[in-house]
């Protein structure tokens, strides 16, 4: 008997947490690493496990918490060397059977394989890897961070501004709301002025394992500006604070969940659909004027008050001072949402956020992704080769769409200058007026309402608890602007 198996792709909309797969650091092009087999940080000489990155030029192998302190430039970069350190190894050749680790790459060093030895420190490595070693002989932990952390400070400016002193004590939790990959979101009231208020709660060791520091300083500080400007479709932040074990962001409570929790559920009208994305569009437009880059627009970051009014939340991965033309290259996002310039890891500009929002109008009608595959590879093949298929869209959304999901960049409506007016004229937007959009003159045919229902089961049903872990020591100097 011959039997024929069909195995179907399933296209379906997921959540998905939000990553930095890549990035550069020190000349290096740092990208996100693991083996089943041991291997060792170059940096601490610790084992390494879960969250590190390996250079694609050199092959250094390091924890992500220890990104920020490898000091020593990329010998395989343009940069030029690094000052601040310079001892060179006394290395002579040597032949071992026992178990040997390379100092740099931090794979294994085979059996009767030859290797490379310092005479004055004994770290061991690779004959392979002696074109990428740095001159740090005896170099020690210590004084290796004593020479970075400097650095690190300088991209962490204190903020001066006095805020008043609030703790978690100050709030009963109510209900878990959602969950990412450093902590969790809780419906919380605050004691005292009785109002309920959504409170982002994330781990400091977590963030500092996947050296996420900096960009939760970015995120504080982008809310902060963000928040001064009141600005309808952008979340307001009301206070950060910190303990010895997190750090939290207390932001407005949008009573709407968000689209994806809604778009899974069932489809809406063209119009409506319009209407959130005039929203979302005058939001970006807002960010961009501000010179920032939002990087991770997607239906689970776009919430709804309970009017049913569109606010972008989570600024995680924001970056400042990108102008239309300023290039930037972290490989960072969510895969099914980043731009194909993205992933190619050669520079980008805040044109990738409107690929990132020709994909959520995509979504909106088709209730599934443009592009889709069972793996990670799979699904970066799909965004840079292959063609989008509609079934619900109407003509002029696909359009639109078509012209967003541009993969270069430079053809991509509301590229360089242009921005969010280019898009504005589209045609899909032309029963909209953005004026009466922005005063929320035009009301929602969808009003969620203010329920629990609203938030997915998988996160209303987890016990209403924030679990401790060890306080930060020497690194709680980078959480400062926490009050």
């Amino acid at each position: 008997m011959n039997c024929k198996f069909t195995f179907v792709k399933t296209k379906k909309l997921r959540r998905g947490n939000a990553e930095i797969v890549a990035e550069r650091k020190f000349g290096h092009e740092l990208q996100e690493f693991s083996d089943i087999s041991p291997y060792f940080c170059a940096i601490c000489g610790k084992m390494c496990f879960l969250e590190n990155f390996r250079c694609r030029k050199c092959n250094l192998t390091c924890h992500k918490k220890c990104a920020d302190i490898i000091l020593f430039i990329c010998k395989m970069s343009v940069q030029k060397e690094n000052e601040k350190y310079k001892k060179d190894h006394q290395f002579f050749k040597t032949t071992g059977t026992g178990v040997r680790y390379c100092c740099h790459c931090g794979e294994r060093i085979g059996i009767r394989i030859k290797g490379l030895e310092c005479e004055i420190c004994n770290k061991k490595y690779h004959e392979k890897c002696e074109p990428s070693l740095f001159s740090d002989c005896l170099l020690s932990l210590e004084e290796r961070e004593k020479l970075t952390v400097g650095d690190m400070k300088k991209e962490i400016k204190m903020d001066h501004k006095e805020e008043s002193l609030v703790s978690i004590d100050d709030f009963s939790l109510v209900k878990v709301l959602g969950r990412g990959s450093f902590g969790k979101v809780m419906l919380a009231l605050h004691k005292k002025d009785k109002k309920i208020y959504a409170l982002k709660i994330l781990k400091k060791e977590r963030v500092i394992n996947a050296n996420n520091i900096v960009y939760l300083e970015l995120e504080r500080h982008v809310l902060k500006e963000v928040s001064k400007y009141n600005h309808p479709f952008l979340m307001k932040m009301e206070y950060c604070f910190q303990d010895r074990s997190n750090v939290y962001f207390c932001t407005e409570y949008l009573a709407g969940g968000d689209l994806l929790h809604h778009i899974s559920q069932r489809l809406f009208t063209s119009y409506q659909n319009k209407i959130w994305s005039a929203q979302i569009l005058l939001g970006i437009e807002h960010l961009h004027k501000m010179n920032i880059v939002y990087r991770d627009l997607k239906l689970d970051n776009v919430m709804l008050t309970k009017e049913g009014n569109v606010k972008i939340a989570d600024f995680g991965l924001c970056k400042e001072k990108i102008n239309y033309d300023t290039i930037t290259y972290t490989y960072c996002g969510t895969l099914d949402t980043i731009a194909p310039e993205v992933i190619l890891q050669k520079g980008y500009t805040k044109d990738c956020d409107w690929w990132s929002f020709g994909v959520v109008i995509y979504e909106l009608y088709e209730s599934y992704p443009p592009f889709f595959g069972d793996t990670p590879g799979e699904l970066t093949y799909s965004i840079l080769k292959n063609e989008i298929s509609f079934q619900n869209t109407p003509t002029d959304a696909q359009d639109l769409i078509l012209k967003l999901l541009e993969k270069d960049p430079k053809k991509r409506l509301g590229s360089g200058e242009k921005d969010a007016e280019q898009i504005k004229k589209h045609s899909y937007f032309n029963e909209i007026d953005f004026d009466k959009i922005y005063k929320k003159e035009t009301v929602s045919e969808f009003q969620p309402g203010d329920k629990l229902d609203n938030f997915d089961e998988e996160f209303t049903d987890q016990p209403i608890l924030i679990t401790p872990s060890p306080s930060m020591g020497k690194y709680e100097n980078f959480f400062i602007n926490f009050k």
